[in-house]
């Protein structure tokens, strides 16, 4: 549980500020979403990622985009997807 706070807070430690994020020139941030396990067992994991973008402000498709990749168990298989 501390692993997934800590990369959380390093994630958004990583977003420009709100007042600065997209709304002067339109870019979104591309965010990626790594896990271990396969889609479907994730899936309240990413969903808690994405509520807590939302809670700071962050919208999906507005501010940000989640590339999400699933290693089902097998590291490499995290970074070879795409």
């Amino acid at each position: 549980m501390r692993s997934r706070l800590l990369a959380l807070v390093t994630v958004l430690g990583l977003l420009p500020p709100l007042s600065a994020a997209t709304a002067a020139d339109g870019k979104v941030s591309r965010l990626g979403f790594v896990s271990m396990r396969s889609g479907p067992s994730d899936t309240p994991h990413l969903e808690a990622f994405r509520q807590g973008l939302h809670e700071l402000g962050y919208l999906e498709g507005r501010d940000v985009t989640i590339e999400a990749r699933y290693a089902q168990g097998n590291p490499p298989a995290a970074t070879s997807q795409g």
